[in-house]
């Protein structure tokens, strides 16, 4: 396993956790669409559920070291840049490393 995909597991994870909550706060928004305080709410549950995935994907552990990737794990999908490692012991992110 590499931590590419442990990461891509860690977002499919938080995502289908997610999911159930974004498509009722669609249908909040759908049914509300003159009621400020409905979009309001809708507002504040889609700003928590940003900022939980990024402490989450952050505080993801390295598989090698196990201190957290921080942005790193923030950065995995991107092909513009190089592969990014972990800052503690230098763990490429398309490193194979033993299963946990």
């Amino acid at each position: 396993m590499t931590t590419r995909e442990y990461l891509r597991a860690r977002v499919i994870r938080i995502y289908t956790f997610g999911a159930p909550i974004v498509l009722v706060c669609l249908a909040a928004v759908f049914w509300g669409r003159k009621n400020l305080s409905v979009n309001l709410f809708v507002l504040a549950v889609a700003a928590t559920y940003m900022v939980t995935y990024g402490v989450l994907m952050r505080r993801t552990p390295c598989l090698r070291c196990n201190i957290p990737l921080r942005n790193v794990a923030l950065n995995w999908g991107s092909r513009r840049k190089p592969a990014p490692r972990c800052a503690n012991c230098g763990l490429g992110i398309d490193e194979q490393v033993r299963d946990r």
